[in-house]
């Protein structure tokens, strides 16, 4: 009729009995513009080989993880930039020797281009930029003496990998990252003629996480 305002939708609904049944719409969208993430991430690799020592043949590993915090933002339906704030160790190894520690804290701003494959999977594949500062402790080559250098550098990465939102709110990774390193390395103390260098690092990781998404 003329004059007479559209009623609003009710948000219960009358049931026999004279009950009410509220009713909560819930968003399931994989990918929207203007939601934010926050959560953890592991990555990491485990490289083993043999090298040759004199006259026998001894086992080296190499360990590299980085456990991180991450934050993120739907900036764009398919775009998200996230911040990443972690911890790297880079361990090595030979035989039964304790070999070189390296610890650094990383931080990344990476931006992923997202798509959604239905039934709450997707995938994702983007670039990263950030850098490191840290510290190396070298073998002396004496029992219980190390050398310690200091480093700082940028780091590059290239992500990609697929997503899995079992809920609302509730987000999974899992994929491969490369990660490029590029900086300089100086000696702690100036006293034990120890050299400078500008090392060059790729590392190829497998990379899990989990994370909360919300608004």
């Amino acid at each position: 009729m003329a004059g007479v305002a559209p009623q609003a939708e009710a948000q219960t609904t009358r049931v026999r009995g004279g009950e009410f049944r509220q009713r909560e719409v819930r968003d399931d969208t994989l990918l929207r513009q203007g939601r934010m993430e926050a959560g953890f991430s592991l990555a990491g690799s485990w490289i083993m080989s043999s090298v040759r020592r004199g006259t026998e043949t001894v086992s080296q590993h190499t360990v590299y993880a980085v456990p991180a915090l991450v934050g993120g933002y739907m900036v764009l339906d398919w775009l998200e930039v996230r911040a990443t704030l972690g911890l790297q160790y880079v361990g090595t190894g030979v035989g039964e020797e304790t070999g070189q520690n390296d610890f650094s804290g990383v931080l990344t701003i990476q931006a992923l281009a997202q798509a959604d494959f239905g039934l709450g999977v997707g995938g994702y594949a983007g670039l990263g930029l950030g850098g490191y500062y840290g510290f190396r402790n070298q073998p002396s080559g004496m029992p219980g003496v190390a050398y310690r250098f200091d480093h700082a550098g940028g780091v590059g990465q290239v992500l990609a990998g697929l997503l899995v939102q079992p809920g609302a709110s509730l987000m999974f990774r899992g994929g491969v990252r490369l990660d490029l390193l590029y900086g300089s390395e100086w000696p702690a103390s100036d006293t034990l003629g120890l050299e400078s260098s500008n090392p060059f690092n790729a590392s190829v990781v497998a990379e899990l996480s989990i994370a909360w998404r919300f608004n």
